[in-house]
């Protein structure tokens, strides 16, 4: 015999804040790095940005005419996303009884799922069948709608904006050119907005470098080292993440700035809880979100290669 319960209104309430409470126990880290955006429409301007211009000198002589001195301008577009969700049906009374409780496994497990897309989406990544990740369109590492109108060319980060892994780990000369390179970009790393992803390797890197330098140099605080978390170095607040992608045999640990990478929000996570009655009028239970991300520009994202361990 098919679950009969009736989903009431107090039901879609206790489900819908244990989900709330869920959500907040499980954490997105990369949710307060970027720039939150109210989204709506089929797509929205997310940067308007202007070339270098350079000013002219006169020769003194009183030439009256208007300079005519344009930069190439171009801009940068969130796109109306497709949805990202989760959901399940109820067939069992315990099962039902679990979306009461913001610890169980359900509430839990589609909390947790939810938080790593809006992470993938934030990122640019999107994990393969085999469970590994890869580029995706979007995000800080992926390709981002440039153009007059929001059907332009996806464009890729240029390669001048990634040091080479040169068959290296993480190292500090790779930390050092990255952060010449931002700042040589006007990047400002004066109220501490500055990311870095990295995986479990590069911590221990990290903490090698940590380490070395701790006696002499004093880089890092010996608490870094105690506790084996490693938070922050020339400027940059490091997030340690599983899901960098390996791209042509490197991993790719990008750094960017907060104000720089735009978040177009079209519907938070959101839940959801009915009686679906195609299927048997059994509950149903469902999350969903539409986010789109993009680099408002380049020159504000570095990623550092790394080599991959064998």
């Amino acid at each position: 015999m098919p679950f009969e319960q009736k989903v009431e209104a107090h039901h879609v309430l206790k489900y819908t804040g244990n989900c709330k409470i869920a959500l907040q126990l499980t954490t997105c880290p990369f949710e307060n790095t970027v720039t939150r955006v109210d989204a709506s429409g089929e797509a929205m301007s997310a940067a308007d940005y202007v070339g270098k211009v350079k000013a002219e000198r006169t020769d003194g002589s009183q030439n009256r005419s208007n300079p005519e001195i344009r930069g190439k301008n171009s801009r940068r577009w969130l796109i109306r996303p497709n949805q990202a969700r989760v959901g399940a049906h109820i067939d069992k009374v315990e099962t039902f009884d679990m979306i009461k409780d913001p610890t169980s496994k359900i509430v839990a497990g589609y909390a947790a799922a939810m938080k790593q897309v809006q992470s993938e989406i934030i990122l640019g990544v999107e994990e393969a069948d085999n469970g590994k990740f890869v580029l995706a369109d979007g995000g800080i590492m992926g390709t981002s709608l440039e153009g007059k109108r929001p059907g332009a060319a996806r464009e890729k980060l240029p390669s001048k904006y990634r040091t080479a892994h040169n068959s290296e780990r993480l190292t500090l000369d790779k930390l050092i050119n990255a952060r010449e390179v931002l700042a040589l970009s006007d990047n400002s790393f004066e109220q501490g907005e500055v990311y870095m992803a990295h995986s479990p390797y590069e911590t221990t890197d990290l903490l090698k470098i940590a380490a070395a330098t701790e006696s002499s140099l004093n880089a890092f605080e010996q608490k870094q080292l105690a506790d084996g978390k490693i938070t922050s170095l020339m400027g940059f607040t490091f997030i340690e993440t599983n899901m960098l992608p390996t791209v042509s045999g490197a991993r790719w640990c990008p750094i960017w700035t907060k104000s720089n990478i735009l978040a177009g929000y079209w519907q938070d996570i959101k839940t959801y809880l009915w009686n679906n009655p195609a299927q048997q009028n059994l509950p149903y239970a469902f999350m969903d979100l539409y986010l789109d991300v993009v680099r408002g520009e380049d020159a504000s994202v570095h990623v550092i290669e790394t080599q991959v361990a064998a």
